[in-house]
């Protein structure tokens, strides 16, 4: 494969000869990164056209499997295998309404920002942050967010770097969803956030553990590291190290940089992705309180 400079070269010389028979024989030899170069110049066309980052879903390509397609690589499925993406009836059985107490309520957010904008046009993939929250805390978090320039670094020549676009311009995403709950789910939609309401014997973080546990095989980081995550960087020329994130926390006079295990291959204005989270969050409730397996 020719590296960019001998492309440059190679077109350098095409334009020197303007017959059909040499531009046609640079098109053939460098045939692959004209459509690498085509399909990534499509994507950030797409991309800068969107307010929010969120790529459209025209960019997605259904598969055989069901799971979606980006840029050509199937992105993990929040859902274990052969789960449909339904709401579940459980909730309005007898049984359900007998064992479930409320509790606490948290709020599932997604955030985005200047810097993970950046970050997905760079490596081709959707990158949104997503986490758990006390209701009504939403503003607090994504301001802790910007404090501690989450994300912002990543390792280059053996040493951390911080991008400093990762401390500005944080908001919370609109989440989108067609899918159509039961009344007396715990799950509901709201226009920025999915509320949840916990069994009275689960806490808030007992919830989040089972649900970063859940979604671990959807995050950035897991499926950079995976052979279908370093397939992708290599069909694309991107060094996965950029896509590694990390934020750094002051320890006295020293820093300590943490994995950034919450950016998630998941896109919150796409029903797809979004119908699938509440399917999964729905199944989160329900095995706390043993209830699965009523629930194919």
């Amino acid at each position: 494969m020719k590296t960019p400079s001998n492309l440059y070269s190679s077109i350098e010389n095409a334009s020197l000869a303007p017959d059909a028979d040499a531009i046609q024989r640079f098109a053939v030899a460098n045939q692959d990164i004209l459509l690498r170069a085509i399909e990534a110049l499509t994507l950030l066309a797409q991309l800068g056209s969107s307010e929010t980052g969120t790529p459209p879903a025209s960019i997605l390509k259904p598969t055989q499997s069901g799971k979606p397609r980006f840029i050509g690589t199937e992105l993990p499925r929040p859902l274990p295998p052969g789960v449909a993406v339904r709401p579940s009836d459980v909730f309005d059985g007898d049984r359900f309404q007998a064992i479930f107490q409320p509790g606490e309520q948290i709020e599932i957010y997604a955030t985005a920002g200047a810097g993970l904008r950046r970050l997905s046009q760079l490596i081709l993939l959707p990158a949104f942050k997503f986490g758990s929250t006390a209701i009504g805390s939403i503003r607090k978090r994504i301001d802790d967010l910007k404090t501690e320039k989450y994300a912002a670094s990543w390792r280059e020549g053996g040493a951390y770097r911080t991008d400093p676009d990762f401390a500005t311009d944080w908001f919370a995403s609109f989440i989108t969803s067609s899918l159509t709950t039961s009344k007396r789910s715990p799950v509901q939609l709201t226009e920025r956030s999915i509320v949840v309401t916990l069994p009275a014997t689960m806490s808030p973080l007992a919830f989040e553990k089972a649900f970063r546990a859940a979604l671990a095989h959807c995050s950035l980081g897991r499926f950079l590291s995976t052979p279908e995550g370093v397939g992708h960087c290599r069909r694309h020329t991107v060094d996965p190290e950029i896509g590694l994130r990390a934020t750094g926390y002051a320890l006295g006079v020293a820093t300590h940089f943490k994995p950034s295990e919450e950016l998630y291959l998941l896109r919150p204005r796409l029903d797809a992705d979004m119908n699938a989270l509440i399917v999964l969050l729905e199944r989160l409730i329900l095995r706390h309180l043993g209830l699965l397996e009523a629930n194919p």
